[in-house]
């Protein structure tokens, strides 16, 4: 694949984006896409007698950043959580930001920090692509 920099340790590839995705709907957006178009031409395979979809998603997590800040705009604390899908991940981070409990305990104002917020899928087909809101990884054979 072109413009990735090959990995002296392991058989994968990274490239680094010029532009992030700019939100987890974005990133899948392009995922749903790979995975209804198959753009790489991946063939059906079976394992165990099943025949599997050319193309899966086979891993997904999203990283919200929430931070607290004091009078002066400094931050006082932060709360970073890990959901599963998307749904998880905007109701966490919507639960978080609205919890006066937490932003009682943390001295400060809640405020989305959504510039640390990052996205991972993994799909699997003959390799395996991990599409990262920051960045595209290739493992496999090249």
């Amino acid at each position: 694949m072109a413009d990735f920099v090959e990995q002296s340790v392991t058989k994968s590839a990274v490239r680094e984006l010029t532009t992030p995705f700019a939100d987890a709907a974005a990133l899948n957006t392009v995922v749903a896409s790979v995975i209804s178009t198959n753009p790489f031409g991946c063939t059906s395979y079976e394992v165990g007698g099943v025949t599997m979809d050319p193309v899966t998603k086979t891993r997904e997590y999203y990283n919200a950043r929430v931070i607290y800040e004091d009078d002066d705009a400094k931050t006082v604390g932060y709360v970073t959580v890990r959901a599963p899908s998307t749904a998880a991940f905007a109701t966490m981070k919507s639960e978080i930001l609205a919890d006066a409990e937490m932003t009682a305990a943390m001295g400060g104002d809640a405020s989305d920090d959504f510039e640390q917020d990052t996205y991972s899928v993994i799909l699997h087909y003959p390799m395996r692509i991990r599409i990262q809101s920051k960045s595209v990884e290739e493992e496999g054979s090249h």
